[in-house]
């Protein structure tokens, strides 16, 4: 069973990124599958239900930390690249590490692809030693739960596929492209409800990112550059999480969003640069949960004190209280900047799908013009 997943995660590699598979792709492969070999069974019935659902034209988003997996980015388990951010050219296939302003091919003029979240693997591994592996997923419609699988109904999945969208679709919006022109139409794109009964746009005509709302973006936008996909998805993050706003522009950075620290995984990459070790990082982070202020314990802080981390960082753990992971702010971001993109540029698709999903909820005389 190992050799068969993995060969079918090389194929994909290769598809994506060319005949010549990085080095650092293949051990991160390797590390991974040795890791889950008490659940590669379990893995491919996963796949395979998940294979044939993709194949009915449906909508899937993870919703935990299985996008930390490269081995399931691969397998078509979760649409989140887990590997640092990067740009690569579909068709031939060069690769390089970072953000690059020219966004063409040097060698076939091509676009060039952003992709890659900075997703830790050993977050995955750590939930899988104290839960064991199961996959979540957002869906439009309740399918059965299998040992390994359990699906949760979500509304803009139904709006999504109300709108004929598809996980190809999804894959291939180029949120890099068009993130700044959907973000300069915020007020028209967005437009967020906080826990409504029936779901984030079911009375009104816009797109909804749940708990984003117009107030809390306006004061971010004061203090950042939000101009990229990257910094979208921080803020989105950082909106989602508990006093993470506040406590980010008083302690890391007032001005720049790349300094901040706005999900679990960049909390635990940072602990491990101050100078924790695996296990001690993973336990502060765990630490931070919506029941309490400040994920630092006494032991924690004096830890971090000797190891001559500074202060800033240390009162910004103090104020804290809750952090997403990455990998879930990715997936339902994407898909509501493709909603947004849409609703841009093909409102009819938009609002034939919105009424369609919501007609419930409107009176006849809502659509009824006076005598």
């Amino acid at each position: 069973m190992k050799e068969k997943l993995l060969t079918i995660a090389v194929k994909n590699a290769k598809k994506q990124y060319g005949d010549i598979i990085k080095k650092e792709i293949m051990i991160r492969l390797d590390e991974e599958i040795e890791t889950l070999n008490d659940y590669l069974e379990l893995i491919y019935q996963a796949y395979i239900v998940v294979t044939e659902i993709k194949k009915e034209g449906a909508i899937l988003i993870s919703n935990n930390l299985a996008n930390n997996s490269l081995l399931f980015y691969f397998l078509g388990l979760t649409s989140i690249n887990p590997l640092p951010r990067h740009t690569y050219c579909p068709k031939c296939h060069i690769f390089s590490y970072g953000k690059r302003k020219n966004l063409q091919c040097d060698l076939c003029t091509s676009n060039l692809k952003e992709d890659g979240y900075n997703l830790p693997f050993d977050l995955l591994k750590n939930e899988i030693e104290k839960e064991g592996l199961v996959f979540r997923y957002a869906s439009s419609k309740k399918y059965l739960d299998i040992e390994i699988i359990k699906f949760y109904p979500s509304d803009l999945i139904k709006l999504a596929e109300r709108m004929m969208i598809n996980q190809k679709e999804i894959e291939e919006f180029d949120e890099e492209r068009h993130v700044k022109e959907v973000i300069s139409c915020f007020d028209k794109c967005f437009y967020i409800q906080h826990y409504k009964k029936h779901s984030f746009f079911s009375f009104s005509p816009f797109v909804g990112i749940d708990e984003l709302d117009e107030d809390a973006f306006m004061t971010l936008s004061k203090h950042y550059q939000i101009n990229d996909y990257p910094s979208f998805t921080k803020m989105v993050e950082m909106i989602h999480g508990s006093n993470v706003i506040d406590s980010n522009i008083l302690y890391l950075s007032k001005n720049d969003i790349n300094m901040t620290i706005t999900s679990k995984d960049e909390l635990y990459l940072s602990l491990l640069n101050k100078g924790l070790n695996k296990d001690e990082a993973l336990l502060l982070v765990k630490e931070s949960r919506l029941d309490k202020k400040g994920c630092l314990s006494k032991y924690f802080e004096e830890k971090l004190i000797d190891l001559g981390v500074e202060d800033n960082f240390i009162s910004f753990l103090k104020e804290i209280s809750f952090l997403f992971t990455k990998g879930v702010m990715a997936n339902y971001t994407k898909l509501s900047l493709l909603l947004g993109y849409i609703y841009l540029h093909d409102p009819l698709r938009y609002y034939e799908a919105y009424f369609s999903f919501t007609a419930s909820s409107y009176a006849a005389r809502t659509f009824s013009l006076p005598a």
